[in-house]
Parts: structure tokens; sequence; C-alpha cells
């Protein structure tokens, strides 16, 4: 059976029909906290999720972190690139 927290990253990783994730979209919009809260759906044993997430490419293989960078927002960059902190 599944738990609340299977139920939570599986929603979270669903994508639009341009494969946009809701990180894709936060992250592009500048939307921080909603960030924090996607990031923070993974736990210590969803790690591999956790990355499969963060690497996702949207139908023109761009990642969240590509738009994030590519729009200049810096603090998503970092939450991006510090979810890879919590991997190791």
């Amino acid at each position: 059976m599944k738990t609340k927290k299977d139920k939570l990253i599986e929603y979270v990783m669903k994508a639009d029909e341009t494969k946009w994730t809701a990180l894709h979209q936060a992250s592009s919009k500048e939307h921080e906290g909603i960030v924090k809260f996607l990031l923070n759906a993974f736990n210590e044993e969803k790690k591999d999720e956790l990355i499969e997430y963060v690497m996702k490419g949207d139908d023109e293989k761009m990642t969240a972190l590509y738009h994030a960078s590519n729009k200049g927002h810096e603090g998503i960059v970092k939450l991006l690139l510090n979810a890879f902190n919590k991997i190791n």
C-alpha cells in the first residue's frame, strides 16, 4: 500500500503535455517557496526519485534548472543545486 508521502511524490512528478512538471513551472516563474516545498517532498529514502525529478527535461529536454538559470532566478538555481547536497 502506498503511503501519503509516496502519493505526494507520484503527484508532484506528473507532467503536462509539454512535459513540464510543477518544478518547471515554479522554477520558471521564480516561486521559491513552491520550489522548496516540491524538493522537500523527497526524503532520505527517495534520493533516486529526487534526482529524477530535478533532472527531468521538458519536451525540449530543458530542466527546471535550465529555466531558472535562463531567467536569472539565482535563488531557485541555488535551491536546485543544493538539492544534490541532500543526496550526498
